[in-house]
């Protein structure tokens, strides 16, 4: 597989408060990560109904699940490669680092337990299993 799938070309845009700007990669990670957000958003809303869970409480739980999985796997990248970070800044520079795919689990799974445990929502509707403490 290719890292970058295409480029939008630009022509050497120049911007006043960046400079002059090249050719825009799009990443075959950032796609399929997109893509599952979109896929997860429709499927949550979709079982939600079937479930007869509330649409707008699980929607804020999707959203909120769905940011904690991206910063999980960024943390969870950032503290195993120590090393490829010099400054504070390439914290937050994803082009340059990465993420890793069980930080994400990590990081949705806490943000599960922590906005659907208080509101006594199951993982799995008729499920007895559930993350307790």
């Amino acid at each position: 597989m290719h890292p970058i799938m295409f480029r939008i070309p630009v022509g050497g845009l120049k911007l006043p408060w960046i400079g002059q700007i090249g050719d825009i990669p799009i990443y075959s990670y950032g796609v399929m990560l997109g893509l599952s957000l979109v896929v997860g958003w429709y499927l949550t809303l979709g079982l939600c109904d079937r479930d007869g869970l509330p649409r707008e409480t699980m929607a804020n739980n999707y959203v909120i699940t769905a940011i904690a999985a991206v910063t999980g796997s960024r943390v969870l990248y950032i503290l195993t490669n120590l090393d490829e970070f010099k400054t504070f800044g390439d914290f937050f520079s994803l082009r340059e680092g990465g993420l890793v795919a069980y930080g994400g689990f990590l990081g949705a799974t806490w943000a599960r337990g922590s906005t659907c445990e208080p509101r006594r929502y199951a993982c799995c509707p008729g499920r007895t299993w559930q993350f307790r403490a």
